[in-house]
């Protein structure tokens, strides 16, 4: 028993040694760089950018920002600190004038609809003075759901004017102009329309009835004398006799037919600026 002392002894001492677990490896971490940190998930839900709207990147180190799907937005760097003036950003609520004043800005603008990537990287810290051979650049992606400068529904054309509506008058003097072949029926027209324009403001108050109207515009119209170059006032039984013709019809209309029955010079005044406001509306140059 004494001798087997010695060996338990060695059992004893050399059990815990096989027992335990072994020491964990640390995390390897390069020298004089601190570990990168994971690549964020990019977001389930775009990021909204409107046409007036900008899509503000702010940044400590200077980033490398892509549009993946190229033309639907444009990516403009800025050195901060960087004033926007009456701009609209995407986290604001309004236009607004926004100082920012880091060191590397970059704002994103709507040129196209359409869903883009925006693919965002940078190098790790120190890059520039790199501590070892090769270092992992960061990247992200962000999502923009963007709806650019629409263009202006197209104007339509202006349709034309459509013609004013004829006046009943107007088209059955023009029908009745139309019918006469008088070789100087222009000129003839002319002078009605004067004649015609002059005897709406002009009625005398001895007017009493249908006779007496017709008698003074018969004076006025039919030619009565001749000048002393031998060249006759008005127009003859001959010159216009539809369109004269279609005139006293408008009156018969009007007042009848009776020569004493009595006549209202208002209501004559009237009638006469209509029928001269109809032959200042026919066409010389009506069909013959």
């Amino acid at each position: 028993m004494k001798r087997l002392w010695p060996l338990l002894l060695l059992f004893a001492l050399a059990a815990p040694l096989h027992a335990a677990d072994p020491t964990p490896a640390a995390p390897v971490v390069l020298p004089g760089l601190p570990p990168i940190p994971p690549v964020p998930p990019a977001p389930k839900v775009p990021a909204k950018l409107a046409a007036d709207q900008v899509y503000l990147i702010r940044s400590s180190v200077s980033l490398d920002v892509v549009d993946g799907t190229q033309g639907i937005v444009t990516i403009t760097p800025y050195t901060g600190p960087v004033t926007f003036a009456h701009t609209k950003f995407t986290d604001g609520t309004g236009y607004e004038d926004r100082t920012v004043t880091d060191k590397y800005v970059y704002a994103v603008s709507a040129v196209a609809t359409g869903k883009t990537d925006l693919v965002i990287s940078w190098p790790s810290p120190d890059l520039e003075k790199p501590p070892v051979a090769a270092v992992k650049t960061n990247r992200i992606r962000v999502c923009l759901d963007v709806t650019g400068d629409t263009p202006a529904p197209p104007v339509p054309p202006t349709p034309p004017t459509p013609p004013a509506p004829v006046d009943p008058l107007t088209k059955a003097l023009q029908t009745a102009y139309a019918l006469d072949t008088d070789s100087d029926r222009a000129a003839s027209l002319a002078y009605l329309q004067v004649v015609y324009a002059g005897m709406s403001v002009a009625v005398p108050s001895t007017i009493k009835t249908n006779s007496d109207a017709v008698a003074w515009i018969k004076a006025k119209v039919d030619s009565a004398a001749l000048t002393p170059q031998g060249k006759r006032v008005g127009l003859s039984p001959t010159q216009l006799v539809n369109l004269k013709k279609a005139i006293g019809a408008e009156m018969v209309a009007q007042f009848g037919t009776q020569a004493a029955l009595p006549i209202d010079v208002t209501a004559l005044a009237a009638e006469l600026v209509k029928i001269s406001t109809a032959l200042a509306n026919l066409s010389p140059q009506g069909a013959r």
